[in-house]
């Protein structure tokens, strides 16, 4: 399940083909065989929900009730409303009436339900209402709320959930991967290198000089991830930098040059970097590259928590710097 919390903004969703045009924009990525419900407050888009398409049955039932439950502990004071998308060869009235039924239960109203078999420009989409509503959908690319997003944020939004994925590929050989690995495990975590590394990738961070990371600097921040203190002190800087997008390209750019727990380590605070920016998406992702690359690790446990509780940037942001203190 991929949980996306949105900042509060006012989105225009009045029609069926730019209710299914925000989508991408708002899960992250162009879903295929997805259940996506996005919840509004008034006109204002909340948590944002993408679900794989469960099979017939039980599963359809159990997906429908961990649904209504994370959007149920996300309710603010004023009622919400929900659309639901499905995106898929089948329009799936079982699940579409699963869900429907489970979220009156915790009071969300089903506004509409849309179906298309593809997120893309000329697919066919209708509602599962009986309005009789239905049409062709333009490029959800050129949609308002994707040029929008692009323009104030830089946010990608990937074709696919492969291509996300694909960002988050290691980028050294295996040889690379070795020297590395053995570079991080003779430097002291408390040291002077380390100390030396990390302010120097704090600097490159800020002063957007990523593609000048060196060596020194990968290697030094992968023995500073294993470092506890150090390691909570990056989650702490992480937190504190709120100009969108910086700090996942900055942890991202970790996930691809390092080894190992390292490498595992740097996808978990991509992860939370990800979270502060309300990319549930990437956040899904790094945490999948974490665990496995490293499974069981007590920060990724934590992150992946978080991610399935759908909490609020905002909320997540105090959190770790009320931890940090």
């Amino acid at each position: 399940m991929t949980t996306t919390p949105q900042p509060a903004r006012p989105v225009r969703l009045n029609s069926g083909d730019g209710i299914i045009a925000s989508v991408p924009t708002l899960v992250g990525f162009t879903p295929a065989d997805s259940l996506v419900i996005l919840t509004l407050a008034g006109r204002r888009v909340g948590l944002t929900l993408r679900v794989d398409l469960p099979p017939a049955g039980d599963q359809t039932a159990a997906v429908a009730a961990h649904a209504a439950a994370v959007i149920d502990q996300h309710q603010p004071d004023e009622p919400l409303t929900a659309l639901l998308v499905l995106v898929g060869d089948d329009d799936r009235a079982d699940l579409v009436d699963a869900v429907t039924e489970q979220l009156a239960g915790v009071g969300v109203r089903v506004q509409q339900a849309l179906h298309t078999p593809q997120i893309a420009a000329g697919m066919p989409w209708k509602c599962l209402c009986d309005c009789g509503n239905a049409g062709i959908l333009d490029d959800p690319g050129s949609s308002v709320l994707a040029v929008t997003a692009v323009a104030t944020t830089g946010r990608v939004n990937y074709r696919s959930r492969a291509e996300l994925a694909a960002e988050l590929d290691s980028r050294i050989d295996a040889a690379t991967a070795r020297r590395r690995a053995e570079q991080i495990r003779m430097l002291d975590g408390e040291g002077p290198e380390v100390a030396a590394a990390v302010l120097e990738f704090g600097s490159q961070v800020l002063d957007g000089r990523l593609d000048e990371i060196d060596e020194d600097v990968i290697v030094g921040i992968g023995a500073a991830l294993g470092t506890p203190a150090r390691r909570d002190a990056l989650v702490g800087w992480t937190a504190e930098v709120t100009e969108h997008g910086v700090m996942r390209a900055a942890w991202l750019r970790m996930v691809q040059q390092l080894p190992g727990r390292s490498r595992a380590q740097a996808a978990t605070v991509c992860a939370l970097a990800a979270l502060l920016d309300g990319d549930g998406a990437t956040a899904n992702v790094a945490l999948e590259v974490a665990e496995r690359t490293h499974p069981g690790l007590p920060l990724t446990r934590l992150a992946t928590q978080l991610t399935a509780a759908g909490i609020e940037p905002g909320m997540l942001r105090a959190l770790i710097r009320d931890g940090s203190r």
